[in-house]
């Protein structure tokens, strides 16, 4: 059975306990079907996580869940049933970032920042839009990068040596006893990695190109080259902050940045296209970064639908003074 048909059957088991009580064959039953296989258990475990995450899931849900029995004065409402049906179909769309989302070992949402503290110490700051998995052996440590931006802060272990690794679609990164960032681009195929501290040994998974970032030094690359070594950007910064940091950067670049925090459409007057904005902005104050723009700038920022569309156009009245 593959993984796909394991989430669609925890869907319908979600689904059937939401629907009446189970009888004592149906719950020998789900027992039965827990216990097929460890894809099973995990399955039914990041299903109790997805539940208890939704804020109609009440106090007593857990047990709820783990049993497959509720009490008769009680019943989840169908907006709760619905949203959980929804993330749980997405998720058999098995291509999709929602599988990560949903399986990975930490993750975040648009918008969401988290910081992490691993077993051996290494601390992990994990940007909006993040999924990554953790694979410890007694060999090696190493980090599944499947999508988003982390920041790592590798521990030294006092008991032996174990490499650390980051490991993105791109390229396989070995940690040289190191501070450094890295951001998988996964609508480009591209990683990006800056290095704050120490160094960091890059190999390409296509082409196996090889060469040492160090720090102060930033790379972005597919799988088979590299591009142009850069200085670090001071964004690997700003962005634990909640701000970019923008020099001579255009408007719509500015926006596509924003657009990694928040669900929004933008649409930018035609007009602008050739405008170029440095400052520092908030990513998640919409009103903030209004201010500022319209400060300094001749734009003219219009949002609509509680913020979910925003109408950037040319303020013909020129910069507020």
């Amino acid at each position: 059975m593959t993984e796909a048909q394991i989430f669609t059957e925890a869907a319908e088991w979600i689904v059937k306990i939401q629907a009446a009580k189970l009888t004592e064959a149906e719950q020998f039953e789900l027992e039965q079907w827990k216990a097929q296989s460890s894809a099973h258990q995990m399955a039914w475990s990041k299903a109790e996580r997805l539940l208890m995450s939704l804020e109609y899931f009440p106090e007593n849900g857990q047990e709820l869940i783990k049993t497959g029995n509720r009490a008769a004065q009680f019943k989840w409402s169908k907006q709760l049933v619905v949203a959980c049906f929804a993330c749980l179909g997405g998720l058999v769309a098995w291509h999709s970032d929602y599988k990560y989302w949903w399986l990975a070992d930490y993750s975040t949402a648009k918008g969401e920042q988290k910081l992490v503290r691993l077993e051996d110490g290494t601390q992990l700051q994990l940007n909006t839009d993040t999924a990554l998995d953790i694979r410890y052996t007694s060999q090696q440590r190493t980090l599944q990068l499947h999508y988003g931006e982390i920041q790592i802060h590798t521990a030294h272990e006092n008991q032996g040596y174990r490499p650390f690794f980051v490991e993105t679609q791109s390229a396989h990164l070995q940690a040289l006893g190191t501070v450094f960032n890295v951001q998988y681009l996964r609508n480009q195929q591209q990683t990006c990695l800056g290095v704050i501290e120490s160094a960091v040994k890059v190999t390409l998974t296509q082409s196996q190109k090889m060469t040492v970032v160090h720090a102060g030094e930033q790379l972005c690359f597919d799988d088979t080259d590299f591009k142009a070594l850069s200085i670090l950007d001071s964004n690997v910064f700003a962005w634990k902050n909640q701000m970019i940091m923008a020099f001579d950067m255009p408007l719509a670049q500015l926006f596509q940045e924003i657009g990694r925090y928040q669900h929004q459409y933008i649409e930018i007057d035609p007009q602008l296209s050739g405008l170029k904005v440095s400052g520092s902005y908030p990513v998640n104050n919409l009103s903030d970064l209004q201010a500022a723009l319209e400060l300094s700038y001749p734009v003219k920022m219009d949002r609509y639908l509680n913020d979910h569309l925003i109408k950037i156009q040319t303020n013909n009245k020129g910069v507020k003074k």
